[in-house]
């Protein structure tokens, strides 16, 4: 099982974006079924859809994206629940240290939550969480 970050998606609809060539064979893998089950969240899908948004200021683009993980039939949006959003919020509290936003403190909660252990991201602060005990099994792949 396996978990995408919003930045993987970001640099997949950038051509431009460093990282393009990364998220696409991470994407590929993942829509091919090689890594197992796919998850992502409604707050990264918010959090993609703006950036892409901001970046492209293309609407169908936006679209074209949602559209591409709602019915891609291989990815679960994962919803953030009371319980996981209050986690997020006592984590930020409780290591103000890490680099890591809110919405990435929901990652690493459903996460640990649903017992997913790779996380599709570029966003090294994530290796950063595996001191923390409760996190030590998220292990972050950023390309193959």
């Amino acid at each position: 099982m396996f978990f995408i970050d919003s930045c993987v998606f970001i640099a997949f609809y950038s051509a431009g974006d460093r990282r393009h060539k990364d998220s696409k064979a991470l994407l590929d893998e993942a829509y091919n079924g090689e890594l197992g089950a796919a998850y992502t969240s409604d707050y990264v899908l918010d959090e993609s859809a703006t950036f892409i948004k901001n970046r492209t200021a293309d609407p169908q683009l936006i679209s074209d994206f949602i559209d591409f993980v709602q019915n891609s039939g291989r990815m679960e949006i994962l919803h953030i629940d009371r319980d996981v959003f209050a986690s997020a919020k006592m984590c930020m509290e409780k290591y103000p240290q890490m680099p890591l936003s809110f919405t990435d403190w929901t990652i690493a909660n459903l996460m640990e939550a649903r017992g997913i252990e790779y996380l599709l991201s570029f966003d090294s602060g994530f290796d950063r969480i595996q001191a923390i005990t409760t996190f030590s099994q998220i292990k972050r792949i950023d390309k193959l």
